[in-house]
């Protein structure tokens, strides 16, 4: 069937192209139960950029954490979501804002992005600054919070340790020679515990100076996405219009099936 015999055909069969097209039409009238009409959605992506300002790319608060691409998961999994979602004052589940945001580490560059998404430029804005705040406020009271119970506990070592020595230095003067041998190893082992707790003790402040130290160096600034996949069909005229096309089309397979069985 060349092209001349298919348009005699398709008027012919006029009912049926006609049909076939009203039918596509009145489903692309009823679609709008299903996506509503209106302007295009558009997506819009606002990052934060954080620098690691420590000289280490160790995180001393936190036991487990070795360099920036595992503090990025952090940004969108347990305490950080939920107090960006107190931030922001989010009823609903923290998950639900930390889906919208991507986090990503670089150890060589010590550089850390935050960026969200949102059809709104100013909400995609507040989510990536608000989720880079509630970062560095995370792991600087995790830092703080370690830090200070291991000084505690060391404090409490250095002050029983003195006293042990203390004493032992008391019952070492007190007792005859044959028995100052024993206290002696006791009270040069406290010593020695002692010296080491003082190690830990500087260490731990060391390790805490040399820690990762993120500074925000460049707020969340929104920008348009590009579109991606097909055109995005909400009005009206266009959505009336392809519903005509797609019509037209299989009103035209139709026909051809018809002709190709017809035995008269």
């Amino acid at each position: 069937m060349d092209f001349v015999d298919f348009l005699r055909a398709a008027r012919r069969r006029w009912l049926v192209v006609v049909a076939t097209v009203g039918v596509a039409i009145a489903v692309g009238m009823l679609s709008t139960t299903v996506v509503e009409t209106g302007p295009p959605v558009r997506q819009y992506q606002a990052t934060s950029v954080m620098l690691n300002a420590g000289s280490s790319t160790s995180f001393a608060g936190l036991p487990g954490i070795a360099n920036l691409s595992t503090i990025a998961e952090l940004a969108t999994v347990g305490e950080v979501p939920r107090r960006a979602a107190q931030e922001l004052d989010h009823e609903g589940d923290p998950l639900d804002l930390a889906l919208r945001v991507r986090s990503v580490g670089n150890v060589e560059t010590g550089i850390l992005r935050i960026s969200a998404t949102s059809t709104d430029p100013r909400e995609a804005k507040l989510l990536a600054d608000t989720f880079a705040r509630q970062l560095v406020g995370f792991l600087e009271d995790s830092n703080s919070r370690s830090v200070a119970e291991e000084v505690q506990r060391l404090d409490k070592d250095i002050n029983r340790l003195e006293s042990q020595i203390s004493d032992l230095n008391r019952r070492v003067g007190a007792v005859v020679t044959t028995s100052e041998a024993p206290l002696a190893a006791q009270r040069d082992a406290a010593v020695a515990e002692l010296n080491l707790a003082y190690q830990q003790r500087s260490s731990l402040a060391n390790a805490t100076n040399d820690a990762i130290e993120l500074q925000i160096i460049q707020n969340a600034k929104p920008f348009l996405l590009p579109e991606q996949g097909f055109l995005q069909v909400r009005s009206w005229p266009s959505r009336l219009i392809l519903a005509a096309i797609l019509g037209l089309l299989a009103a035209g397979g139709i026909v051809f099936v018809l002709e190709r069985f017809d035995t008269r």
